[in-house]
């Protein structure tokens, strides 16, 4: 069987062996070994620059689209139940489409899967602006969900596919930052135009899901087309990358309830309703220290930060447990922040680089479909625990979930080490820069 994917900027074709277990790679034209010294191209960089574009463009209008989405529903649907229902049926899109992902990516091909879901997101954003009653809302809302995980998703694997190996937590890193800041734009060029919820606001976010499209245009030519016939569930994942796939559902947990539920948890503790908001923006700010961590992600070794940053999650959240003084619950939420991307970050290199360029799309898909049910868990479990314990309930909730990783991993590791699958050599700081491809993803 022949399969197309990108390497070194160039699509390289190589035929694989389809046996009952997996993928073996056959003899075909020289390969370049990862070993080679890397050369940037200028064309590298521009395509690098199209996706870093896309994300952008497309951040700004989920930005400006999350403070229209709130009015209306605050306008139109009073419940508190409906209104949650509404942000779980968004991510819960993801959970169910995520399945389908691959089999998009493979008929239509990469790009084509972005201008789709871009064009759909496009279209739910205009018909957002009219409310015809919950039920044809939260259809809608279901619908730019999907929309939403198919090009996040896509993106994502298209951005790490360019990305040279060794700087591959810098440029997901980068991508981070350009979500966080397009998004946090969006409210800001929302109140520049003074558009408010007129239609004219709807409008601008679909121009810049559209306008997203544009720079791909150039990748068109390039793409990876994966033509894989094998269909992998998501539980052979788990069961290859239990570890990998915690920390992301551990990680999304916790954030999902920290993103949440912190201003709820400052008005609970009597802070001033201005000092509370900006929970939220501090824990969002330590979007920053993505940067360092992806420097020191393509240094250190990966597994061994996942658990370190772990340990310093848990003395974060026993801080802002015990901590009454503003100013350390600012500092420590962005400290915290910190800690959870030196978790998920190398998380996301380490998924990306334990499975063949081929199953790329696939494994990412089921990545972000184990992170978004952790979302999904941690609203739900984080509110039903804040009721009952109050507002410390936010922490011991995310306390319990890092916990609990971390537990995993020790048992994990103990196991293999007993089963002397493991040497002290691989709890060593620095990366090693090991392949570690499976044959079967």
């Amino acid at each position: 069987m022949l399969v197309f994917f990108r390497s070194k900027h160039e699509v390289i074709t190589r035929n694989y062996d389809f046996t009952g277990t997996g993928f073996s790679p056959l003899p075909s034209k020289p390969s370049i070994s990862d070993n080679q010294k890397f050369h940037w191209s200028v064309a590298l960089v521009k395509d690098l620059a199209a996706v870093f574009a896309s994300i952008f463009l497309s951040a700004i209008g989920y930005g400006i689209l999350m403070v229209l989405i709130a009015f209306k529903l605050e306008a139109n649907v009073k419940d508190e139940i409906l209104m949650s229902i509404s942000t779980v049926a968004q991510i819960g899109a993801g959970v169910i489409f995520s399945r389908f992902l691959p089999s998009l990516g493979q008929k239509a091909g990469m790009i084509n899967s972005i201008y789709i879901g871009s064009i759909l997101s496009a279209i739910c954003s205009l018909l957002l602006y009219w409310y015809f009653g919950y039920a044809v809302w939260l259809f809608t809302i279901y619908i730019i969900g999907t929309s939403f995980f198919i090009c996040g998703v896509t993106r994502n694997t298209l951005m790490i596919d360019l990305a040279p190996q060794h700087m591959r937590s810098m440029i997901i890193s980068l991508g981070v930052m350009l979500v966080a800041i397009g998004n946090s734009l969006g409210p800001v060029i929302l109140g520049v135009l003074k558009t408010e919820e007129t239609f004219s606001s709807f409008a601008f976010a679909a121009s810049c899901y559209l306008a997203s499209m544009l720079p791909l245009a150039r990748l068109k030519k390039i793409e990876s087309n994966v033509r894989e016939e094998k269909k992998i569930s998501i539980w052979r994942y788990i069961k290859n990358s239990p570890k990998i796939m915690f920390a992301g559902f551990a990680v999304s947990y916790a954030m999902s309830s920290a993103s949440a539920f912190s201003i709820i948890y400052g008005i609970k503790i009597g802070m001033p309703n201005n000092e509370a908001s900006l929970l939220l923006s501090v824990l969002l700010f330590g979007t920053i220290l993505y940067i360092p961590i992806g420097y020191l992600s393509d240094i250190l070794n990966r597994r061994m930060m996942m658990i370190f940053s772990t340990i310093l999650s848990l003395i974060c959240l026993y801080g802002l447990y015990v901590n009454d003084d503003i100013q350390k619950i600012y500092t420590l939420l962005f400290l915290m922040f910190g800690c959870l991307a030196g978790i998920k970050l190398p998380a996301i290199v380490l998924i990306n680089e334990k499975y063949k360029p081929t199953q790329r799309l696939a494994v990412n898909s089921a990545f972000s479909r184990v992170s978004l049910t952790g979302n999904i868990c941690g609203l739900l479990t984080t509110g039903i625990i804040m009721k009952n314990l109050g507002a410390s309930g936010l922490w011991i909730s995310i306390m319990i979930i890092l916990l609990l990783f971390l537990l995993f991993c020790c048992f994990n590791y103990s196991q293999k080490f007993i089963r002397k699958e493991l040497t002290l050599a691989d709890f060593s700081i620095f990366n090693k820069h090991q392949n570690e491809q499976l044959s079967e993803a």
